[in-house]
């Protein structure tokens, strides 16, 4: 009993540190491109954006403990804020208020 209740708490603890770190890179990669992407100025656009990162964090932390295995809701997830970030910075360099 002691060695699966150690590898449960270590799962448990995994999980937690994924969707705390990888969930808040998401939510902020979403809510970055939201803001580029919504026909709004840029105060309007940033305080949406910064409002609709906690509805996005709880959706990726809900998603990583719902899913069977970890690394079949972490793979999909980094991929996309790397895709989400990269085209967020892109429309950051594309912008002709800067």
């Amino acid at each position: 009993m002691g060695i699966k209740s150690n590898r449960t708490r270590w799962h448990i603890t995994w999980r937690t540190l994924v969707a705390i770190f990888l969930g808040y890179l998401f939510a902020n990669s979403v809510s970055m491109l939201l803001m580029f992407i919504l026909p709004l100025d840029r105060l309007h656009g940033v305080v949406l954006g910064t409002l609709l990162t906690f509805v996005f964090w709880t959706a990726a932390v809900m998603w990583i403990f719902s899913v069977d295995r970890m690394r079949a809701a972490a793979v999909p997830m980094l991929i996309c804020t790397v895709i989400f970030s990269a085209a967020a910075w892109r429309l950051y360099l594309m912008d002709p208020a800067l």
